[in-house]
């Protein structure tokens, strides 16, 4: 209930479309009178929260503005409760969050250059933060890459959206404007979106957007419905898809009146989407309204993405699977609770292939015995060597 809670009020803070300042002292009381200043678990939730939240969530007016409060408002309790590498390790997927961090000191600007160096982000890591790391490259590899309008390339870098001028049409929704624009510059309206190392969003720097799908996920109804009915030959497949992301139930009802069905496949492809985005009404609507939907998939898709409105009371609820998932994404505090109270069996195979194997790198990183006690010596690999200790291995569980 209290995980519940913290996504609760943190997405209604971020999402509300305007500052509230109501809304955020009544967030703030709730973390002060839940100690989750001094609590290292639940503020990795929260973190984790923020994360997943700050990639995934339709972004509503001072999006950023509104996490990066949060993120002030526990600077110190940060600092204090997690090493920069972890911080680093949270945050890594999102170039605009990375930004702040470094701007505050969070995190340093040799991890990122690393990052890059190791091919662990993609290219336009380096071009996002030149600035920053372009002293940490050789000189021949950074003169192919200029910034001719610092403040322009800074502004652009805190909206962290793509530049293009037709996707901010787009974004704020502007139809006048945009058929102006696609006039009188002759461009197709099947045109693909251009790539941009501003992007933030990892949906959309993963593919090719076509106008009407970028409108799709912004939510952007009066763009999408001119686009939709000036084309001909659409793939109306992806709609729906993109249409999750922007969290608009206006522009689901014109799908659904211009009879754009979704088969059942792309309905589960949608609702894991939205669990993923934490847009937990549009879930919650394809979940009693759309099609045969797997319980397990809902489960582990919430696990994941720290999704706690879709987490159950229900033990039985909690099998190898379930239990598995928890390990993997660092919901040590469910784990703890499943060892002590729900008879796991980490001998059955399924479990015992990926719990022996976290267990001894956790050992090789550490050599903590209080993490697990086992017969180190002989590196014996069977789960029955392992006695656990749950309290120091949930504990040192969380820093991956």
């Amino acid at each position: 209930d209290l995980k519940k809670e913290i996504q609760k009020s943190t997405i209604c803070f971020i999402y509300n479309n305007h500052y509230n300042e109501e809304i955020y002292q009544n967030m703030t009381d709730f973390f002060q009178n839940n100690r989750l200043l001094a609590n290292r678990t639940q503020m990795l939730t929260l973190l984790n929260i923020i994360s997943i939240i700050s990639n995934n969530h339709h972004r509503s007016s001072y999006f950023y503005n509104k996490i990066e409060q949060i993120l002030l408002f526990f600077k110190d309790t940060i600092k204090k409760l997690f090493s920069k590498e972890e911080i680093f390790k949270i945050f890594q997927s999102n170039k605009r969050i990375l930004l702040f961090l470094l701007r505050e000191k969070l995190i340093k600007s040799k991890q990122i250059a690393t990052a890059v160096n190791n091919q662990e982000c993609n290219h336009s890591y380096f071009y996002y933060f030149f600035p920053e790391i372009k002293i940490l490259f050789d000189k021949d590899f950074t003169t192919s890459f200029s910034i001719t309008d610092f403040n322009k390339f800074n502004l652009n870098r805190e909206i962290g959206e793509n530049d293009d001028y037709i996707c901010q049409l787009i974004r704020n929704d502007l139809i006048e404007e945009f058929i102006i624009y696609v006039n009188k510059n002759d461009l197709p309206l099947s045109t693909k979106v251009k790539p941009s190392i501003f992007e933030t969003n990892p949906f959309l720097t993963e593919k090719e957007p076509s106008l009407i799908e970028y409108s799709a996920f912004f939510g952007s109804t009066q763009i999408f419905r001119y686009l939709y009915l000036n084309q001909t030959n659409l793939n109306t497949k992806t709609f729906w898809i993109y249409s999750i992301h922007g969290n608009n139930p206006e522009l689901i009802q014109f799908l659904y009146d211009n009879k754009i069905i979704p088969s059942d496949e792309i309905y589960q492809i949608c609702l894991k989407e939205a669990i993923k985005c934490h847009h937990n009404e549009m879930a919650e609507y394809i979940i009693n309204n759309c099609g045969k939907n797997d319980q397990k998939v809902i489960f582990s898709q919430s696990i994941k993405h720290f999704n706690f409105h879709f987490f159950t009371d229900d033990l039985d609820a909690y099998d190898d699977s379930a239990f598995v998932d928890l390990c993997r994404h660092g919901q040590s505090d469910f784990v703890d609770f499943l060892l002590r109270f729900k008879a796991i069996d980490i001998n059955r195979k399924k479990v015992q292939i990926f719990y022996s194997t976290v267990m001894f790198f956790f050992l090789s990183i550490f050599e903590w015995d209080g993490i697990a006690r086992c017969n180190w010596k002989r590196k014996r690999r069977n789960c029955e060597n392992f006695t656990i200790k749950t309290g120091n291995w949930c504990k040192y569980q969380n820093r991956f």
